[in-house]
């Protein structure tokens, strides 16, 4: 069967909640300082939370009834301590309109190609869907795999994945993290899905699953995800009805379980275990790099 990825839009709007910071022409004095911290007292600090925290503001979800309510006390304790209202009207809120994106799990479906064989994966077992485009209405796509090292193009630290890579019209398939060799704050910054999604979708790929490292799976499950991902997303929308991160040529962006990952390197010149054991010394010069298998998805909103 072909792979569906199906979303359910909708418009929501929720509330911040602004207030004025006042300016100081210069540091205040030690005694100043001194007095205010001695008015910070845990138990007030503790009241709040158990406030905003407790069940009757049902999580506090975005657009809900409890998120209001939470937006509401905090609106009221600026009022209380003097803060200028920096909102909307003169007020303490300023409307935000989102998209709430809902995956429909029914409707999704992966299937691998490979030497004329079909093999279906089930999604939530051996797939997940994390994004795609918000506006087409039919994501049907038939196309081979490219594996993409780590996903990451860093020529001031000397690196690049995509060096002799063709990644039109293909699906990118790469590795969680960044290279391991990098600086700390490097490494944080190319270990961003944001940066690694946008990198393989600027060079052509027309989707991307990611492979997590086993020590990511040890910190977080896969099982963890599954139930993450079952929660609406939100997108901002800008002033024309646009979505801030919409990506209208990704036909569907995800993660393959550690089992279907396997599955799909063993079709390839290296196992998965030779990627991961590559991956941890840095050297994903892995030849030849393209054709780990073929992929039909249709996606669909």
């Amino acid at each position: 069967m072909p792979h569906v990825r199906s979303f359910v839009v909708a418009a929501v709007c929720a509330l911040a909640v602004l207030a004025a910071a006042p300016s100081r022409a210069s540091e205040p004095p030690a005694a100043e300082v001194d007095r205010a911290m001695a008015r910070i007292r845990p138990e007030a600090i503790r009241a709040h939370m158990r406030f905003l925290a407790d069940d009757l503001l049902e999580g506090r979800g975005t657009g809900t009834r409890g998120y209001a309510l939470a937006a509401k006390y905090v609106a009221a304790r600026f009022e209380a301590l003097g803060l200028a209202p920096a909102g909307t009207g003169g007020g303490y809120f300023q409307t935000v309109p989102l998209l709430r994106i809902l995956l429909q799990e029914p409707e999704c479906s992966l299937a691998l190609l490979r030497d004329g064989r079909r093999t279906e994966l089930k999604y939530g077992e051996d797939y997940l869907l994390t994004g795609g485009s918000l506006t087409l209405t039919d994501s049907q796509v038939t196309a081979p795999l490219a594996f993409a090292g780590f996903g990451v193009s860093a020529p001031g630290l000397g690196y690049d994945d995509y060096q002799g890579l063709d990644l039109r019209g293909k699906i990118a398939v790469m590795l969680s993290g960044a290279p391991p060799a990098f600086p700390a704050d490097q490494r944080a910054y190319y270990s961003g899905s944001q940066v690694k999604v946008d990198a393989a979708l600027a060079r052509g790929a027309v989707g991307v699953f990611a492979v997590f490292l086993p020590a990511e799976t040890q910190r977080l499950p896969w099982a963890s995800l599954v139930r993450a991902l079952k929660t609406p997303r939100y997108q901002w929308v800008n002033e024309s009805g646009v979505a801030y991160r919409n990506r209208p040529q990704a036909r569907g962006i995800g993660a393959l379980s550690p089992q279907a990952a396997e599955r799909l390197f063993a079709g390839s010149p290296y196992t998965l275990e030779e990627v991961f054991q590559a991956a941890a010394l840095a050297h994903l010069d892995l030849q030849p790099r393209e054709a780990i298998s073929g992929a039909r998805r249709r996606t669909g909103q």
